[in-house]
């Protein structure tokens, strides 16, 4: 009995993909520093001016998670009503420290996250779940979910 052959094909594409999140009543879309928020009807606002590119994007309670890779750390936002995903307005800085973020996802409940940082030296990861999207990194109601090499 022969098997099939698998066929591998390398697609390369010139534009970059953009990273979406749920937001209110629409969504945050960046493509870079790129970020705009797009209601239900398709308009569409830019709610980020900064030179930082997103790295990673997460709904979280209605409003929207934001970690932008910086240039010696990443730091993370949250935007309760998702405007000014960088800074701004009612927007708060939740995680700012000498980390790197390698995920961030909305909580299978939909209520919070799920944050996971390595320092950016190395050493183990660790993971939190913040139910009200801020803190990222522990403190309030943020719980340590575990660590990993």
């Amino acid at each position: 009995m022969k098997l099939p052959i698998a066929l591998i094909v390398s697609i390369v594409s010139t534009q970059a993909f953009a990273i979406e999140a749920s937001c209110g009543n629409g969504r945050v879309s960046a493509n870079g520093s790129n970020v705009r928020y797009i209601d239900n009807n398709g308009n569409s606002i830019p709610v980020y001016d900064g030179k930082y590119s997103v790295k990673s994007m997460a709904s979280c309670n209605g409003g929207v998670v934001t970690v932008f890779k910086g240039e010696d750390q990443d730091v993370a936002y949250f935007s309760p009503d998702c405007l000014f995903v960088g800074g701004g307005g009612r927007t708060k800085n939740v995680f700012q420290n000498d980390h790197r973020n390698e995920g961030l996802v909305t909580h299978p409940t939909g209520v919070g996250v799920f944050a996971t940082w390595r320092h950016k030296d190395g050493g183990n990861a660790a993971t939190y779940h913040s139910p009200d999207c801020l803190n990222l990194g522990g403190g309030g109601n943020t719980v340590n979910s575990g660590s990993r090499n």
